[in-house]
């Protein structure tokens, strides 16, 4: 299931919006932890 690639309808749901944020956080962390 490719959640992330169900919102070019602009619809997002309330899972796909967490889902989306906690994806996106975890990617700054990682970057984060790169730069050190």
């Amino acid at each position: 299931m490719d959640i992330l690639f169900f919102h070019d309808d602009l619809c997002l749901t309330w899972i796909d919006f967490h889902h989306y944020t906690f994806v996106t956080s975890h990617v700054y962390q990682t970057a984060a932890v790169a730069k050190m």
